[in-house]
């Protein structure tokens, strides 16, 4: 997929990875990024921005979402898509009722169509287009007590437990007959909105329709186990319908209609990825119809880790879903995985679980004060752990930073948080200062501030977050003149445990936004209405806060 295009030069790069996680979760694997200019003169940029080359103020920080890109890329090109519903694609229908004086009955399709397609994936319920060219070459196939169409592509199978026809007026013939062998050797087939009624060529299809659907108002079956349903309008009997019909694949409890999902075979593993559409944290249980042992494959760096916590329940792996705004996650299940230590419940945070010889040693950090706890499964038995915690305390950080432009385009100055667009008017107990607008100022901002930090605060067994909120739009964070790490979307929080000291501690936050407030300088109305310049937000948005967490080791020992 061809992306970027004529997105403006505000797209970030958090901006990118949403849209990209939207992309692979819907079944893209390959991107192109749209522009890389050698030029900015003229009228070179303002055609069809942005340019994600050297120009770019986000040029440098674009590794860390090209590397992201590659690893998905890898990981979820060929395989074997696990998709157990098939919809057939109304091209036909839609070209046979068409007109140029005349659109309302093609409106009417493509509304059902794009109505029926949305709320499947809003129930994590995966699915492929079939048209009806496609249609007619699948192979009809008895898999254990299931009856599936089979579709061969490129020496890989899909196989499809259930056939959809939304909308469905105008049908080609053989693709009716192809439904109406499904339905006789036990297929299940749904149809939404109405049923077929003429074949391309005008010929009434009405006994041939009757063959499947007999009473359009119940469920239609045969003495194969074949079931027809017709549905005029009722989403949610749909729903019903499918869950009837299907085991699922994937499961939120509770449910959460913006949650994407993938799901892969390839090289004897079985492939999730999870992506939150949305700008609202999730915070779900999310259960799979497998039993292999569940890894988490992080692809911004690369890492694996076997999953902490989960626990079985009917042959079915149930994990804690926690994803940030827009956030993803790689799920792999490993069929050839012995079983590992895992944690069943509990209300910590579970960071690592470690088998040295015949111990186990748990790190553990509480999520809130009073009574923690955690059951863990290890070896065949259960063990349960109960730990008393104080809430996490807080070092609300000045909000006082001294602001130096990196290019020195403009003098230092005193500024809050808040964008470096606007005038900020900053309160200080000697009395209050300006800072002025820099309402087109692109590029690197330098906020930095000296924290001074108790000896008795910097106890073992403490975990130091420094959690800066929202920002616009890349952000590293450097402490004491060390690079601590850098962020180019959310969450912007950073561990920074290894790099404090007893004492007077530098914190250096260094911020840039997108080149798009440099290009209101250039106001210009592109050929097609477009205006591409704009005035964005940029900087330090929230006050900035460091967390401290009690972490807890524990160490299990197996005395057999």
């Amino acid at each position: 997929c061809e992306v970027f295009g004529a997105y403006g030069w505000d797209v970030t790069l958090q901006k990118m990875k949403a849209v990209t996680d939207w992309l692979f979760s819907r079944g893209v694997n390959r991107l192109l990024l749209s522009s890389f200019y050698f030029t900015m003169e003229g009228d070179w940029q303002f055609e069809i921005p942005p340019s994600l080359f050297y120009q770019n103020t986000l040029w440098r920080y674009l590794p860390n979402y090209t590397d992201y890109v590659q690893r998905l890329s890898f990981i979820l090109s060929g395989g074997r898509n696990v998709t157990p519903i098939a919809m057939l694609y109304p091209n036909k229908n839609v070209q046979a009722v068409l007109t140029p004086l005349d659109e309302k009955l093609a409106d009417q399709v493509d509304s059902a169509f794009i109505g029926l397609s949305n709320f499947l994936l809003s129930h994590q319920l995966d699915f492929d287009y079939l048209d009806e060219e496609t249609l007619n070459k699948v192979e009809i196939k008895q898999v254990e007590d299931k009856v599936i169409l089979r579709l061969n592509q490129n020496d890989f199978w899909i196989d499809y437990e259930l056939l959809l026809l939304p909308l469905t007026k105008i049908i080609d013939e053989a693709a009716l007959q192809s439904i109406n062998n499904f339905y006789k050797r036990g297929g299940k087939i749904i149809a939404y909105g109405n049923l077929p009624q003429l074949s391309l060529e005008g010929v009434d299809l009405k006994n041939a329709v009757n063959k499947i659907w007999r009473d359009p108002a119940g469920a239609n079956t045969n003495e194969n186990g074949g079931m027809a349903f017709f549905n005029k309008s009722n989403l949610d009997s749909i729903y019903s319908i499918i869950e009837s019909c299907l085991i699922a694949d994937l499961r939120l409890e509770p449910p959460n209609k913006n949650i994407s999902f993938i799901h892969k075979i390839k090289d004897g593993l079985d492939i999730y990825f999870i992506s939150n559409n949305d700008s609202v944290p999730v915070k779900t249980n999310i259960s799979f119809s497998n039993i292999g042992t569940p890894q988490i494959w992080n692809a911004e760096d690369g890492t694996i880790a076997n999953a902490a916590q989960f626990h079985r329940e009917d042959d079915r792996t149930i994990l804690p879903l926690r994803l940030d705004r827009f956030g993803s996650l790689l799920i792999v299940f490993d069929q050839n995985e012995a079983n590992i230590p895992h944690v069943i419940k509990s209300n910590m945070n579970i960071k690592q679980l470690e088998v040295k010889g015949d111990s186990l040693f748990v790190c553990a950090s509480p999520i809130g004060d009073g009574e923690n706890f955690f059951v863990l499964s290890w070896q065949g038995k259960e063990f349960e752990k109960k730990l008393f915690a104080t809430p996490p305390e807080k070092i609300d950080l000045a909000d006082f930073w001294n602001f130096t432009p990196a290019d020195n385009s403009f003098p230092a100055e005193i500024r809050s948080a808040g964008t470096w667009t606007e005038e900020q008017t900053i309160k200080q107990p000697d009395g209050a200062t300006k800072a002025p607008a820099h309402p087109y100022f692109s590029g690197t901002g330098i906020y930095s501030q000296r924290l001074h930090l108790d000896k008795s605060l910097l106890k073992e067994n403490r975990k130091f977050m420094l959690e800066a909120g929202q920002i616009n739009d890349i952000i590293e964070v450097w402490l004491n003149g060390k690079k601590v790490g850098e962020r180019c979307w959310l969450p912007f929080s950073f561990d920074i445990t290894n790099y404090l000291k007893a004492g007077e501690n530098e914190i250096k936050l260094v911020i840039t936004n997108t080149p798009a407030n440099n290009y209101m300088l250039k106001h210009q109305q592109y050929r097609l209405g477009e205006n591409w310049g704009k005035i964005v937000p940029s900087g330090l948005m929230e006050k900035v806060k460091i967390s401290i967490y009690q972490s807890f080791n524990i160490v299990f020992v197996n005395k057999e």
